[in-house]
């Protein structure tokens, strides 16, 4: 059974004042099951406030702000969307490469099979001539490369640039479901 821990869908909380009994809080499922939460708040704005804030513990947000469901303020609800938890993409990383008269030469980087994303540490990336970390990814159409500048500084720790691309990559929702290939 799926509970608000381990829940990925939207899910609605309804709140309803008992008249002199309490919040009644009822949770509502994307698949329309629900389930009763404890409220230990007096008032309707406290109980809001409480279940807001605990929701948020477990990676929900608000959607929207919460609806008045009957005129005398007496049941509200609001829509919550849960964040989506954050993953470790694989990236293949290219640093500075140098010919034999130490000379930097510019990187040269393919994409694998799996299409892993790239991250290259460019030495003249930018139009100023700066280097720089630039990420590289397959478009979600699959007609090119779709490339994210990280940051023109090469000094930065190379684990943090790294982290920063796969955040960038869990933001726009990488991978992209995989393309049907045709073969003739």
């Amino acid at each position: 059974m799926t509970t608000i821990q381990d829940n990925t869908g939207p899910i609605e909380v309804w709140l309803r004042d008992k008249a002199r009994m309490g919040i009644e809080c009822m949770v509502v499922f994307d698949d329309e099951r629900t389930d009763v939460l404890d409220v230990e708040s007096l008032s309707m704005r406290g109980a809001q406030r409480e279940l807001t804030g605990w929701l948020k513990t477990f990676g929900y947000s608000p959607v929207g702000r919460w609806a008045a469901e009957d005129a005398n303020g007496g049941e509200t609800s609001r829509t919550f969307k849960r964040e989506k938890p954050s993953r470790e993409y694989p990236i293949n990383v290219y640093g500075l490469q140098f010919d034999e008269n130490g000379n930097e030469l510019r990187p040269t980087a393919t994409f694998d099979d799996n299409e892993t994303p790239i991250l290259v540490l460019n030495p003249k990336s930018d139009p100023g001539g700066r280097p720089g970390w630039v990420l590289s990814y397959m478009e979600a159409e699959g007609n090119g490369v779709d490339d994210f500048w990280v940051t023109n500084d090469p000094e930065f720790d190379r684990d943090w640039v790294i982290k920063k691309a796969q955040t960038h990559l869990n933001d726009i929702s990488y991978p992209w479901p995989r393309r049907r290939r045709e073969f003739k």
